[in-house]
């Protein structure tokens, strides 16, 4: 069947025929392409890596569709197969300010570099334990 194709087909209808081939292989793999971004989170005071911090990304267009992520040991995080769009980034670490950011993601990885997270200091209230003591009377063989 293809030779017989192949044998109809004109010289120049050959060529428009693998040109538009070509750009309809090319442009699916574009259009699907799916990108990754990543990063790393550290102390903003030291710049120590953050072990275990969490990060969400959240596309803004369908917030059910999230995805979640704890760094590593040298702080860093990443994540795969992500569509073309905007979304939110959030970081949280225990004793720490969770930090938000807005991310657009179009074309190409995109690498977010390092992400310093501020100490949250916070404040108890004094606590005052009381118990009375016990007398212990010694008695006599």
């Amino acid at each position: 069947m293809f030779t017989y194709i192949f044998v109809i087909m004109t010289k120049r209808n050959f060529r428009v025929f693998i040109a538009i081939t070509v750009i309809l292989l090319f442009s699916t793999n574009f259009i699907s392409a799916q990108k990754i971004v990543d990063g790393s989170v550290t102390d903003a005071d030291d710049h120590s890596a953050l072990i275990g911090a969490t990060v969400k990304l959240i596309p803004l267009s369908d917030s059910t569709q999230w995805q979640g992520a704890a760094t590593d040991i040298d702080g860093k995080f990443q994540f795969n197969q992500l569509a073309n769009g905007v979304y939110r980034l959030t970081i949280n670490y225990i004793g720490y300010k969770t930090t938000n950011r807005q991310i657009h993601i179009s074309g190409a990885d995109k690498y977010l570099g390092q992400i310093s997270l501020a100490k949250s200091a916070t404040n108890l209230k004094d606590v005052a334990i009381v118990e009375k003591q016990i007398r212990v009377q010694q008695k006599g063989d």
